[in-house]
């Protein structure tokens, strides 16, 4: 091989190594919401990827929802037993739901991006 073939190689090989770390180190927004349902009807939506503490007033009462870190979980609330506010954090990674019983209150992840697997059952 010639010096000009060694360049070329080693300048392709650089570029790829380049978009490879661009790539890992500046991942794409999943396009994430938190969705909040009260009474089985949205109460409002915000986004995942924007850490903020949000107070949820009802007619029951009122939860705190905290999102940091591309996870949300309710951190308080005034119901009497307060077992939404023990129950695990939802992200990117883990999905499901939150629910306060006493509020009527639901916390969901819904996802822009369609064609995607929805569940996974084993």
């Amino acid at each position: 091989m010639r010096r000009n073939d060694w360049l070329l190689a080693g300048a392709t090989v650089l570029t790829a190594l380049g978009l490879m770390l661009a790539f890992f180190l500046y991942p794409q927004p999943t396009g994430q919401w938190v969705t909040v349902a009260v009474e089985g009807r949205i109460f409002a939506q915000y986004p995942l990827a924007q850490d903020a503490t949000y107070r949820i007033e009802t007619a029951q009462g009122y939860n705190l929802l905290q999102i940091e870190n591309r996870q949300v979980k309710i951190v308080q609330a005034d119901c009497p037993d307060g077992s939404c506010t023990h129950q695990q954090p939802l992200g990117e990674n883990r999905g499901g739901s939150i629910v306060c019983l006493p509020h009527h209150l639901v916390v969901t992840l819904d996802t822009q991006e369609e064609g995607g697997i929805d569940a996974l059952v084993q």
